[in-house]
C-alpha cells in the first residue's frame, strides 16, 4: 500500500508539538502584562502630577531651564512608555501562542525575559554623569515588578506538560512512572 493510495480516507498520525501549559503560567503572564501597562500608567501620571521624575531631574540638572526641564522629563516619560510597550508586545505575543500550546513560548518567554531583567536592572542601577541615580526609586523598583512576574511565568511555562510524552500521559489516566 502506497503512502498516496486513494483509498485512504485518514491521513497518516503525526506528533502533536502542542504543549499543555498550566492555569497558573497564564495566571502570571496576565500579570506581568498588568505590571507593564502599570509602569506605563504610573510615569504618565508622574508626568502630569507627582512630578517625581521633575525632581529628579532638577536635583541632577539644576542649571536646566524650563524647557530642557520638560525636554528631559518627556525624554523619561517616553522611554519609560516605550519600554512598557515592547513589554506588553511580548506578553501578549507568549500569552497567545502559550494559549495555541505552541512549543515556543517557552523558548519566547525565556528571551523576552532576558530582555526585560536586562533593562530593568540597567534601569535600576544606571547612574547619571553627575554620580546620582539614573532613574528615581519610584520608577528603577515598579520595573521590577514585571520582571518578577516573568520569572513566576517561566518556572510555569517550563514545570507544564508536553503532550503525548510519557509523564503527561500517566498524569491524565493516574498511572505511576
Amino acid at each position: 500500500m502506497s503512502v498516496l493510495d486513494p483509498t485512504r480516507t485518514t491521513s497518516p498520525r503525526r506528533h502533536s508539538t502542542r504543549v499543555a501549559y498550566p492555569g497558573a503560567a497564564f495566571a502570571f503572564l496576565c500579570l506581568g502584562l498588568l505590571f507593564s501597562a502599570l509602569t506605563a500608567v504610573v510615569a504618565f501620571v508622574d508626568q502630569a502630577s507627582l512630578g517625581v521624575l521633575e525632581d529628579h531631574v532638577r536635583s541632577g540638572y539644576p542649571e536646566y531651564t524650563p524647557a530642557e526641564l520638560d525636554g528631559a522629563v518627556d525624554a523619561y516619560v517616553g522611554y519609560l512608555a516605550i519600554v512598557a510597550g515592547i513589554g506588553a508586545v511580548a506578553w501578549i505575543v507568549t500569552l497567545v501562542a502559550a494559549r495555541r500550546g505552541r512549543r515556543w513560548a517557552r523558548y519566547f518567554a525565556a528571551v523576552a525575559f532576558l530582555v526585560g531583567a536586562s533593562i530593568a536592572v540597567f534601569d535600576l542601577f544606571i547612574k547619571e554623569p553627575n554620580g546620582a541615580a539614573g532613574f528615581p526609586a519610584l520608577h528603577g523598583w515598579l520595573g521590577l515588578l514585571p520582571v518578577l512576574a516573568g520569572l513566576f511565568a517561566l518556572i510555569a511555562l517550563w514545570g507544564g506538560g508536553v503532550s503525548g510524552t510519557r509523564a503527561s500521559k500517566s498524569r491524565r489516566t493516574g498511572e505511576r512512572n
